[in-house]
């Protein structure tokens, strides 16, 4: 993903092949009504929470060139996953970010 030309974050998105297959998910291309729209439809529920798995380390060699880091920049693989009510799996985001290009925040329940 690029921002105003710059490398932003690496990502792979993977769902399941029987819910996507004859949807735009399936092309490679932008999804112009967007992905979560497209998956709750398919589905036919909303998607009902996310678990996200953060891990913090340096960067390869490839990554920190493709992501054009400087010398001693370290990254954050963010793995979500996206849940229906029924806790079936419906979407995997992996991605990898430039720890000097992100903040992350996150609202946390006190319930």
């Amino acid at each position: 993903m690029l921002v105003d030309e710059e490398p932003y974050q690496l990502g792979d998105s993977y769902y399941p092949h029987d819910l996507v297959a004859d949807t735009p998910i399936a092309v490679a291309a932008p999804v112009e009504e967007g992905v979560l729209a497209v998956l709750e439809r398919v589905h036919g529920q909303p998607i009902s929470y996310f678990i996200d798995e953060l891990s913090f380390r340096m960067p390869t060699p490839d990554e920190a060139s493709i992501l054009r880091l400087d010398p001693g920049v370290s990254v954050v693989r963010v793995v979500r996953i996206a849940y229906d009510r029924d806790d079936k799996p419906l979407e995997a985001f992996d991605q990898l970010l430039a720890g000097d290009k992100h903040v992350l925040v996150y609202e946390v329940s006190a319930e």
